[in-house]
């Protein structure tokens, strides 16, 4: 016992270490707490949580492979699966907006496919609508979306087989035609073994079987299944949906746009600037003269359809943060990119409008710094696998929303880099080049008019009083020009004499008081 003033206290040794003790544990659960609600209110808010001051969370990052997966079915036991090339340009619509040369199957297989009255159908594939509404990441989730009870198995007895049938486009025009949808009863199969599907990656020309299984005929026969990630090339493409085009602008050479840009007279009905591009380029009729003006050309028609990459930028802002790019980076015309960094920028960008292909890539990700306790936008741009560019931004602490400003001085692209590009916005350029000297239009109106055009007056009441000479007999203001006058003459009112007044007197400048 401890002894106090004399007298013994009562309390033992093993009661202070228990004092201590439950003391010290009391403290570690606050902190635990603190912790673990930053941690929580971080989750909530869709952060993930750091304990770094300001090193960026992407180090290395990996693109997204774009798929376009579907179950195929072959009929046939003596010949493998097979894909017509691409050169043969089957143009199907796996998105809404466009037809895109895809590879096709051939020879006796086809897609298996969902339809309720024999004629429609829904792929059995990427983006297919499931139970829960939500999409298919490929073939194989949409197989088994269509499964009972966990059972890896479609038969007769599963309430979706009576809509199941192959879809053999005979033509290949990539169009459901009369006689093209047999159902799997009238085929004689009898059932699909999800189960039995494994991984194979196996490339065929372009695309790649990702899985394959068996499926089971009435007289026990069985043949394959394949889930098949088909190839697409976006440089072939067929819009869905078609721009009106004003009989003014129809003598325009209507040449083929590629990629994500439509032909040249439904882009010139969208862009004022690309039409007056256009009439000005084939007003010249010097080849060493147009080629040079083919970078503009080029620049305003990528321009008449949203660039990808700024779309894709704007997609990654969030309440707390807004990501745009510089007007360094976003010119008016192409004769305003004045650094070599913006050049390279935007004649990347010009590459994936007409090729279709996605070559820059925004990773953005909210993280919350648990040494800070900040609300941080880790960012990262990637050419392809490559970072070209990195940020740390710390939200705004009165929660106002953050500016996050990509300019040229954040992008890095290596040398090697810079001449890829280079060659490839070359091949772009020549391939347009020689398609607009294929064609031989009679635009002399239009030219004479943007001619006209170029010599209007911009305020054109002025040139309207003077083509009418109202102008000139109009009353004239008297305009008091700087002379030498008598300081007295240059007062203010309230008799104020300042530099202005002496400047005045001195005749250096006029009196406007």
């Amino acid at each position: 016992m401890f002894r106090f003033l004399g007298k013994e206290s009562g309390v033992t040794l093993l009661d202070v270490l228990l004092v201590l003790l439950i003391v010290g544990m009391l403290i570690f659960g606050i902190v635990f707490a603190l912790v673990s609600y930053t941690n929580i209110f971080s989750f909530i808010n869709g952060s993930q949580v750091v304990r770094s001051v300001s090193s960026n969370i992407f180090k290395t990052v990996v693109v997204p492979v774009e798929s376009h997966q579907q179950i195929i079915i072959n009929l046939d036991n003596n010949e493998p699966f097979e894909t017509i090339a691409i050169t043969q340009k089957i143009m199907f619509p796996f998105s809404k907006e466009k037809k895109i040369a895809t590879e096709w199957p051939k020879g006796k297989t086809g897609f298996l496919v969902k339809s309720y009255d024999g004629s429609t159908i829904e792929m059995l594939g990427y983006r297919y609508k499931t139970i829960a509404k939500t999409t298919a990441k490929n073939g194989y989730n949409a197989l088994l979306d269509l499964t009972v009870n966990n059972i890896k198995r479609i038969d007769k007895d599963n309430i979706n087989y009576p809509y199941l049938y192959v879809w053999l486009d005979y033509n290949q025009n990539a169009q459901v035609d009369k006689g093209e949808l047999i159902s799997l009863k009238d085929l004689g199969i009898t059932s699909i073994d999800i189960g039995s599907m494994k991984v194979v990656n196996r490339r065929i020309n372009s695309s790649v079987i990702n899985r394959e299984g068996s499926y089971f005929r009435a007289d026990g026969s069985k043949g394959s299944i394949l889930e098949v990630d088909l190839f697409q090339d976006p440089f072939y493409r067929e819009f869905l949906t078609t721009i009106n085009v004003p009989d003014k602008i129809k003598p325009i050479p209507n040449v083929q746009g590629t990629g994500l840009v439509r032909d040249l007279q439904e882009a010139t009905a969208k862009s004022s600037a690309l039409l007056s591009t256009v009439v000005n380029y084939y007003s010249h009729e010097s080849l060493s003269q147009r080629y040079t003006m083919l970078n503009n050309l080029l620049f305003e028609w990528a321009r008449s359809e949203n660039m990808r990459f700024a779309t894709h930028l704007s997609q990654f802002s969030t309440d707390r943060f807004k990501l745009e790019l510089a007007s360094d980076l976003k010119p008016d015309t192409y004769r305003s990119i004045h650094s070599e960094v913006s050049l390279v920028l935007n004649h990347l960008m010009v590459v994936e409008q007409f090729t279709g292909k996605r070559l820059l890539y925004v990773f953005a990700k909210e993280v919350l710094n648990t040494q800070t306790g900040e609300i941080e936008l880790h960012l990262a741009i990637s050419l392809n696998n490559e970072i070209i560019a990195r940020n740390v931004v710390v939200a705004n602490s009165n929660q106002q929303r953050q500016e996050v400003v990509i300019s040229n001085d954040m992008l890095n692209f290596t040398n090697e880099q810079k001449i890829q590009i280079n060659e490839e916005y070359e091949a772009v350029k020549k391939n347009i080049f020689a398609k607009l000297q294929a064609e031989k239009p009679d635009i002399q109106e239009l030219i004479a008019e943007f001619k006209k055009d170029q010599y209007r007056w911009v305020d054109e009441s002025l040139q309207n009083q003077i083509e009418t000479g109202a102008y000139f007999i109009r009353e004239r203001k008297t305009i008091n020009l700087p002379r030498r006058r008598y300081l007295i003459e240059c007062i203010k009112p309230g008799n104020i004499i300042d530099q202005q007044v002496r400047d005045c007197a001195d005749g250096k400048i006029a009196k406007t008081w």
